[in-house]
Protein backbone atom coordinates (compact mmCIF):
# COMPACT_ATOMS: atom_id res chain seq x y z
CA UNK A 1 0.00 0.00 0.00
CA UNK A 2 1.36 3.39 -0.98
CA UNK A 3 -0.30 6.49 0.39
CA UNK A 4 -0.85 9.63 -1.59
CA UNK A 5 -2.25 12.78 -0.08
CA UNK A 6 -4.90 12.86 -2.80
CA UNK A 7 -6.09 9.33 -1.93
CA UNK A 8 -6.06 10.08 1.80
CA UNK A 9 -8.21 13.17 1.28
CA UNK A 10 -10.56 11.24 -1.01
CA UNK A 11 -10.85 8.50 1.61
CA UNK A 12 -11.64 10.96 4.39
CA UNK A 13 -14.23 12.81 2.30
CA UNK A 14 -15.90 9.43 1.62
CA UNK A 15 -15.67 8.48 5.31
CA UNK A 16 -17.41 11.71 6.29
CA UNK A 17 -20.13 11.15 3.69
CA UNK A 18 -20.69 7.53 4.78
CA UNK A 19 -20.86 8.37 8.49
CA UNK A 20 -22.77 11.63 8.13
CA UNK A 21 -23.37 13.27 11.49
CA UNK A 22 -21.70 10.28 13.15
CA UNK A 23 -18.28 11.44 11.97
CA UNK A 24 -16.44 13.39 14.65
CA UNK A 25 -12.73 13.35 13.81
CA UNK A 26 -9.90 11.36 12.32
CA UNK A 27 -6.13 11.57 12.17
CA UNK A 28 -3.61 9.50 10.24
CA UNK A 29 0.01 9.56 11.39
CA UNK A 30 3.39 7.98 10.91
CA UNK A 31 3.96 5.39 13.66
CA UNK A 32 7.69 6.03 13.90
CA UNK A 33 7.79 9.82 13.97
CA UNK A 34 4.28 10.22 15.45
CA UNK A 35 3.74 13.11 13.04
CA UNK A 36 0.29 13.72 11.63
CA UNK A 37 -0.23 13.16 7.93
CA UNK A 38 -3.75 14.58 7.91
CA UNK A 39 -6.16 15.62 10.67
CA UNK A 40 -9.83 16.12 10.00
CA UNK A 41 -12.62 17.24 12.28
CA UNK A 42 -16.33 17.87 11.78
CA UNK A 43 -15.37 21.47 11.03
CA UNK A 44 -13.13 20.36 8.16
CA UNK A 45 -9.47 19.83 7.49
CA UNK A 46 -7.37 21.52 10.13
CA UNK A 47 -3.73 22.56 9.65
CA UNK A 48 -2.18 19.87 11.84
CA UNK A 49 0.16 18.29 9.27
CA UNK A 50 3.42 17.29 10.92
CA UNK A 51 2.11 17.92 14.44
CA UNK A 52 2.49 15.39 17.23
CA UNK A 53 -0.72 15.90 19.13
CA UNK A 54 -1.70 14.51 22.52
CA UNK A 55 -4.17 12.01 21.04
CA UNK A 56 -1.49 10.57 18.73
CA UNK A 57 0.84 9.98 21.67
CA UNK A 58 -1.90 8.35 23.76
CA UNK A 59 -3.23 6.11 20.98
CA UNK A 60 0.29 5.08 19.91
CA UNK A 61 1.16 4.11 23.48
CA UNK A 62 -2.02 2.05 23.80
CA UNK A 63 -1.37 0.41 20.41
CA UNK A 64 2.14 -0.64 21.30
CA UNK A 65 1.04 -2.00 24.70
CA UNK A 66 -1.72 -4.01 23.00
CA UNK A 67 0.69 -5.47 20.43
CA UNK A 68 3.26 -6.43 23.09
CA UNK A 69 0.52 -8.03 25.19
CA UNK A 70 -0.76 -10.08 22.25
CA UNK A 71 2.75 -11.27 21.42
CA UNK A 72 3.51 -12.21 25.02
CA UNK A 73 0.19 -14.09 25.19
CA UNK A 74 0.95 -16.19 22.08
CA UNK A 75 -1.97 -14.72 20.17
CA UNK A 76 -1.49 -14.13 16.48
CA UNK A 77 0.24 -10.80 16.10
CA UNK A 78 -1.46 -9.31 13.09
CA UNK A 79 -3.74 -6.51 14.20
CA UNK A 80 -5.66 -4.58 11.54
CA UNK A 81 -7.75 -2.51 13.91
CA UNK A 82 -9.19 -2.31 17.38
CA UNK A 83 -12.26 -0.56 18.67
CA UNK A 84 -12.92 1.06 22.04
CA UNK A 85 -16.37 1.98 23.31
CA UNK A 86 -16.30 5.32 25.08
CA UNK A 87 -18.76 7.28 27.19
CA UNK A 88 -21.77 8.96 25.64
CA UNK A 89 -22.08 6.30 22.92
CA UNK A 90 -18.81 7.27 21.19
CA UNK A 91 -16.50 4.75 19.51
CA UNK A 92 -12.78 5.12 18.90
CA UNK A 93 -11.54 2.95 16.03
CA UNK A 94 -7.77 2.53 15.53
CA UNK A 95 -6.58 1.25 12.13
CA UNK A 96 -3.11 0.01 11.24
CA UNK A 97 -1.60 0.40 7.78
CA UNK A 98 1.41 -1.50 6.51
CA UNK A 99 2.99 0.16 3.51
CA UNK A 100 5.87 -2.33 3.30
CA UNK A 101 6.13 -4.27 0.06
CA UNK A 102 5.92 -7.66 1.75
CA UNK A 103 3.39 -8.60 4.39
CA UNK A 104 5.01 -9.49 7.70
CA UNK A 105 4.33 -12.93 9.09
CA UNK A 106 2.60 -13.63 12.36
CA UNK A 107 4.79 -13.15 15.38
CA UNK A 108 4.79 -14.99 18.67
CA UNK A 109 6.72 -14.56 21.90
CA UNK A 110 9.43 -16.77 20.42
CA UNK A 111 10.15 -14.07 17.82
CA UNK A 112 10.43 -11.22 20.31
CA UNK A 113 14.16 -10.65 19.69
CA UNK A 114 13.41 -8.38 16.73
CA UNK A 115 10.13 -7.18 18.21
CA UNK A 116 10.58 -3.42 17.94
CA UNK A 117 11.71 -3.46 14.31
CA UNK A 118 9.02 -5.92 13.22
CA UNK A 119 6.31 -4.01 15.10
CA UNK A 120 7.25 -0.86 13.21
CA UNK A 121 7.12 -2.73 9.91
CA UNK A 122 3.65 -4.10 10.71
CA UNK A 123 2.11 -0.69 11.13
CA UNK A 124 4.02 2.14 9.54
CA UNK A 125 0.91 4.31 9.81
CA UNK A 126 -2.02 4.40 12.18
CA UNK A 127 -5.34 6.16 11.99
CA UNK A 128 -7.92 6.91 14.63
CA UNK A 129 -11.54 7.59 13.84
CA UNK A 130 -13.85 8.99 16.49
CA UNK A 131 -17.52 8.25 15.81
CA UNK A 132 -20.73 9.34 17.51
CA UNK A 133 -22.84 6.18 17.46
CA UNK A 134 -25.97 8.24 18.21
CA UNK A 135 -25.91 9.23 14.52
CA UNK A 136 -24.81 6.03 12.77
CA UNK A 137 -24.79 2.27 13.27
CA UNK A 138 -22.04 -0.26 13.82
CA UNK A 139 -23.12 -1.93 10.58
CA UNK A 140 -22.64 1.31 8.67
CA UNK A 141 -19.27 1.94 10.31
CA UNK A 142 -17.80 -1.55 9.85
CA UNK A 143 -19.69 -2.69 6.76
CA UNK A 144 -19.73 0.44 4.62
CA UNK A 145 -17.63 3.36 5.87
CA UNK A 146 -14.41 1.53 6.75
CA UNK A 147 -14.31 -0.74 3.66
CA UNK A 148 -15.00 2.26 1.41
CA UNK A 149 -12.30 4.29 3.10
CA UNK A 150 -9.75 1.47 2.79
CA UNK A 151 -10.59 1.08 -0.89
CA UNK A 152 -10.20 4.82 -1.52
CA UNK A 153 -6.93 5.13 0.40
CA UNK A 154 -5.07 2.59 -1.77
Amino acid sequence: MHFSLENIRKAIVGLKEDLGEGFMQTDLWNSRSLKSVVYNHTRGLLPMYGAVTKHIKVVSTISQMLKKTLIASDYPFRVDYFMVNLEENKVLLILYYNTAKEEATELTAAHSAGLDQEMEEMSEYQQFILVDMNHTTIGNLMGIAIPNMLENIK
